[in-house]
């Protein structure tokens, strides 16, 4: 595999790093590292959920503490993949340093868009719009909506993937400076489904929304990348995740009470039980045996590192296949090498026991019903005519309603809009959609309780 073909630090904005080797390559990739850990919206996953919304109790995860321990497994996964590769000279070296770096990165900004209170948060922007765009779409421009439409496409299979990206690309900082302005390398290892809306590239989700996509599509070219296949990191940024959250969510399990740890071990035993997982048998045996800590921390513990060497291993073994697009995943469920057959194993147990549990259920449907009315209450923008939108934005001239409706959207993410439309006036109303959704994703889940209750006039607390 080519890595330094791919491990480049040109910039979308700036491109003063190109063609830059050496140490001055390495300060590209470590600038991308202040410019996510000094960003709002990453400070703002402190009060987006892992799995439990609202959550009072301050040992469990947030998205904030998953990111970092993601950051961690990536990081490890990174160094055992520096011992297999060989010809440790100097250049190697510092490019097996990149790596690290870059996929450290990515493994933090890889929860960026997720929205609040839950996965089911996405379902609601969904729903809502495919339910209400056609409607809203005719008062508002008196013209019937192209369903077909790939910025139509992008609400109806809207999903916090592409909203990270379009965060990293578009959002944060000043309007049209692209973001946070990182290294192409960086966005390549971010993006787990090199997709649009309106394409199939085999990915089971969409990636990349229209308004990224031209960004994108050149960081791919520049990157000497077909368009459609992943960046070789993004599989090991992947494989740090599922690894991650695999345990984390059931040690906030127990952290609840929602599940305890004899009843873990007793599932996961008859599952190690089959031939070829004895290893992790024994991993569970000797786990019951320590006194110095909690037999689940000691086998979370040894089974992160069984599962990082295998990740780092297998995409070795695997180069040529990832390199040339005919690799699916590190973990996949269908290839039956007893390291994946365990990692599924204990994602099947959380979904079952943790994420279907009342604590985490219950939160996650009032969560989709506040995404759904939040959207409802902004519809009065949606709906108005091209041209009263525009007075509106312009001048602050409106009904009453949409007056103080429009005044709840940050200033920034108003002029992130008037960019957007200055580049193409005939899709307004979708970059109207856009601003709405950009500041509900943006909502950390107490701020979205909050907005919810004042706009239903359950709660007055000005915001």
């Amino acid at each position: 595999m080519n890595y330094e073909k791919l491990i480049i630090g040109e910039r979308l904005r700036v491109s003063s790093s190109s063609g830059q080797k050496g140490s001055m390559l390495s300060r590209e990739f470590d600038s991308d590292r202040g410019r996510v850990l000094f960003s709002a919206p990453f400070r703002r996953l402190q009060s987006k959920a892992q799995v439990f919304s609202l959550e009072s109790n301050a040992a469990v995860r947030s998205r904030l503490t998953h990111s970092l321990e993601v950051a961690h497994i990536g990081r490890y996964i990174a160094q055992q993949l520096k011992w297999l590769l060989p010809n440790e000279t100097e250049k190697n070296t510092r490019l097996h340093e990149n790596i690290e770096t870059i996929l450290e990165r990515a493994c933090l900004l890889h929860d960026m868009g997720n929205r609040a209170l839950g996965h089911l948060g996405e379902k609601a922007i969904q729903t809502w719009f495919t339910k209400n765009a056609a409607n809203l779409y005719k008062k508002s421009l008196n013209t019937k909506i192209d369903v077909e439409e790939s910025r139509y496409k992008d609400f109806e299979r809207f999903d916090g993937n592409p909203q990270g990206l379009r965060i990293v690309i578009n959002i944060q900082g000043k309007a049209d400076v692209k973001g946070l302005n990182l290294t192409l390398t960086q966005i390549g290892a971010l993006i787990k489904y090199p997709q649009a809306s309106t394409e199939n590239h085999g990915h089971k989700k969409i990636g990349v929304f229209t308004s990224e996509l031209s960004d994108t599509k050149k960081a791919w070219k520049k990157m000497g990348l077909e368009w459609g296949r992943r960046h070789p990191l993004v599989y090991l940024m992947e494989a740090a995740d599922d690894i991650a959250y695999s345990f984390s969510d059931i040690e906030d399990g127990i952290e609840k009470g929602i599940i305890t740890e004899q009843f873990v071990f007793e599932y996961l035993e008859n599952v190690f039980s089959a031939d070829g997982m004895e290893e992790f048998s024994k991993l569970i045996k000797k786990a019951k045996e320590i006194k110095i800590m909690s037999p689940f921390v000691y086998f979370r513990t040894q089974m992160i590192n069984k599962l990082t060497k295998h990740a780092a291993k297998k995409f070795y073994d695997n180069e040529e296949k990832i390199s040339q697009g005919k690799f699916k995943n590190i973990f996949d469920k269908n290839v039956p090498d007893p390291h994946s057959i365990a990692i599924h194993s204990i994602n099947k147990f959380c979904f079952k026991n943790v994420y279907n549990s009342a604590e985490a259920v219950d939160i996650e449907l009032a969560g989709y019903n506040i995404v759904f009315s939040v959207l409802e209450k902004f519809s009065v923008l949606l709906e108005m005519p091209k041209d009263e939108f525009e007075r509106l934005v312009n001048d602050g001239k409106g009904d009453d309603l949409s007056q103080r409706m429009f005044a709840k959207l940050p200033n920034c993410l108003v002029e992130i809009y008037k960019a957007a439309v200055l580049k193409d006036e005939k899709k307004e109303w979708y970059i109207r959609m856009q601003l709405i959704v950009d500041f509900l994703s943006g909502m950390t889940d107490e701020f979205a309780l909050k907005v919810h209750k004042l706009l239903n006039g359950i709660q007055i607390e000005i915001l």
